[in-house]
């Protein structure tokens, strides 16, 4: 099933031109590597996606239910704790509230912050608040998951740890869309990519052998990719 289409969309922001005519579809349960230099877009192309941002021309169809998006800042509301943060989101889906509190405590625990879970924002580091914001992705089990350089934050080994449970997360009909300047972070997690250049293209590449992962790796590395 498409869950995603996009057909010629073409998106301006302050009067620049981000993306002209583009097109394409993500069905239901795909896994999304999307890569591209800085500034390519691939932050915009997220916020296209859940309709934070509207095309200029062209339409985008956008099936999902419910959307989880880490965003690259953590975005917690100031006024509410960690675990108020995580389980507002939750509200409007249907969760009573105990299945809110022990999703949030899982959650919590996962990501090593059980002993934070009355903290408000200000009183978090950054890579606190990043592991807070990602359990908000996650706590609605959404069926789109948009991750915008999730873990830059983070040290190596919790990124290792978190990636691993993200890995473990990701349900089969859970569609994945996820941006990273690490292509070594995200490619493991995901059976295809979306590379964007900087002449408003974009290229699908399918990673479903390590051969294909290794392949895509080395014409990144030389700018060998079309």
């Amino acid at each position: 099933m498409q869950l995603i289409k996009a057909s010629n969309v073409t998106l301006a922001l302050s009067g620049k031109t981000v993306f002209n005519d583009l097109s394409f579809v993500v069905e239901a349960g795909a896994k999304i590597a999307l890569l591209g230099d800085s500034g390519v877009g691939k932050t915009s192309l997220l916020n296209l996606v859940c309709g934070l941002h509207q095309p200029l021309k062209g339409n985008l169809n956008n099936r999902a239910k419910r959307i989880g998006y880490a965003f690259q800042e953590p975005r917690l509301l100031p006024w509410l704790t960690v675990s108020k943060n995580i389980e507002e989101v939750m509200k409007p889906y249907g969760f009573s509230a105990d299945e809110r509190q022990h999703k949030i405590a899982y959650l919590l625990t996962v990501m090593q912050l059980t002993h934070c879970a009355n903290y408000y924002p200000h009183q978090l580091s950054g890579g606190m608040a990043q592991r807070v914001s990602l359990a908000r992705a996650f706590a609605i089990e959404p069926d789109l998951l948009l991750l915008d350089e999730p873990f830059s934050a983070l040290d190596k080994s919790l990124r290792h740890q978190l990636s691993d449970f993200l890995a473990q997360f990701l349900q089969p009909q859970t569609t994945l869309i996820y941006v990273s300047h690490s292509p070594e972070d995200v490619l493991h997690l995901t059976d295809q990519c979306l590379v964007l250049d900087r002449e408003y293209q974009c290229s699908w590449h399918q990673l479903a052998t390590e051969q294909q992962r290794r392949t895509l790796l080395d014409n990144l590395s030389s700018h060998k990719v079309d």
